[in-house]
């Protein structure tokens, strides 16, 4: 039941973050990020960046890792890619993310917002397995940073360290 939660939770958020706000109305800059562990592309791996100010203006992006390590970064309302400015990048694969299997469908926000109203929502009494190193899961403890700027090439390639 627990690992049952946790999906759902992870499901409700992406949900949000990507299919919260209006489309296309905040203007952000294409940017290429590969993530590899031990030398290797990561497959499956969640890619966040975290506003570095909390502000209210700038918004988070995030995106899933492919079999080259490239993630395909978006912004709720935006474009492909980030806003400007500065971000602390979260980079998380767990024995569920990344796995599509008893992952709940919803028809519409309105469905996803209710069910997860209906669930336990806290991920420290999970179970989970991180198949990277933990200290990237969080924004608190990750040691990576991006400056975004419009008109640079916005290209990372980041090697996570153990």
């Amino acid at each position: 039941m627990k690992m049952k939660n946790f999906l759902t939770l992870f499901t409700v958020t992406v949900s949000l973050l990507f299919f919260g706000c209006n489309q296309n109305t905040i203007p952000t800059v294409p940017i290429k990020i590969v993530i590899t562990y031990k030398g290797k592309n990561v497959d499956g791996a969640l890619v966040t960046l975290n506003p570095v100010i909390k502000n209210g203006t700038q918004r988070s992006a995030a995106g899933m890792t492919d079999t080259n390590g490239h993630a395909a970064i978006s912004t709720p309302g935006g474009n492909d890619g980030a806003m400007e400015g500065d971000f602390k990048v979260t980079v998380m694969k767990t024995s569920s993310i990344g796995s599509t299997e008893n992952i709940p469908k919803y028809t519409s926000y309105e469905e996803a917002a209710a069910n997860s109203a209906t669930t336990n929502k806290t991920m420290d009494s999970q179970n989970i397995e991180h198949l990277l190193p933990i200290k990237y899961a969080s924004e608190n403890t990750t040691d990576i940073t991006i400056s975004v700027k419009k008109g640079n090439k916005n290209n990372w390639i980041f090697d996570l360290k153990d």
